[in-house]
């Protein structure tokens, strides 16, 4: 069995029962590598917990606020007890302490700390400022990646799985069709783009879809341009028909279509 040896110097920290700690619902990264957690495990069992978990008290029992991998990780190993740091803290400062300590340690990839920092937003009413503030980022750098999360979410898994950068994911922001957006993503992905190559990319498709939606506004209009000329020689073969001399007149000018009707007084 492991134990844990902690200085007196410390009182601070204390001994807490595993079964007593639950998982922090604010916990910013969704995904742990069991290959990850097997090699810090077996880091703890040779050298012993060298960080405390960070908790609070909730309820009967604490909720971690820091240290997800490290309690996983105790977890694995069978560990009864673990030393803590049990702070006061709310939910937001709760929070905000679980994505800087992943923050700091870059652990999460780009779309989780966008989620992490969304969440901030909407959940606690902090404002971008406040944000940027207490994670020593600009408020230009928080706002760039909330964005993130207008992507698709087939966008989202493509670039997952093909490794593609945050940049990428930027560029791809441009196209507003997330079917055309996946797609583009696709492409990228399997031809290896980097962020320069990918940008041309997606300006040409960009270019592709404004002339095609050219093509067929100018479609739409010839459409609705000779419904509106032949209303009008309806209506003048219908005075025509009521005994008013009228006379329809149609002929083009460049850019332009003249239409004249002349109605004898």
């Amino acid at each position: 069995m492991l134990s844990f040896k902690k200085e007196r110097s410390e009182p601070k920290y204390k001994d807490i029962p595993i079964g007593k700690i639950s998982r922090n619902p604010h916990q910013p990264r969704v995904h742990f590598a069991e290959s990850e957690i097997k090699s810090l495990a077996e880091s703890i069992r040779q050298y012993g917990l060298l960080n405390p978990l960070t908790v609070r008290e909730k309820g009967d029992g604490f909720e971690l606020i820091s240290g997800e991998r490290r309690l996983r990780a105790l977890v694995m190993l069978g560990v009864k007890a673990a030393p803590c740091h049990v702070i006061s803290a709310d939910d937001m400062k709760s929070a905000r302490i679980a994505l800087a300590e992943n923050i700091v340690r870059q652990n999460l990839d780009f779309f989780e700390e966008a989620e992490a920092l969304k969440k901030l937003s909407d959940e606690f009413g902090m404002t971008q400022q406040e944000i940027a503030d207490s994670i020593g980022r600009t408020q230009s750098a928080v706002a760039n990646k909330i964005r993130l999360l207008r992507l698709s979410p087939e966008t989202v898994e493509i670039i997952k799985a093909y490794g593609l950068t945050e940049r990428h994911g930027r560029a791809l922001l441009r196209i507003e069709d997330g079917v055309v957006q996946a797609s583009c993503a696709k492409y990228i992905g399997e031809n290896a783009l980097n962020v320069d190559k990918a940008e041309k990319h997606i300006s040409a498709v960009i270019n592709g879809m404004n002339r095609e939606r050219k093509k067929r506004n100018t479609k739409i209009l010839v459409r609705d341009l000779r419904l509106f000329v032949n209303a009008v020689k309806n209506h003048v073969d219908s005075l025509a028909q009521s005994g008013i001399n009228a006379d329809f007149t149609q002929e083009n000018d460049g850019d332009y279509m003249i239409i004249s009707v002349k109605i004898k007084k």
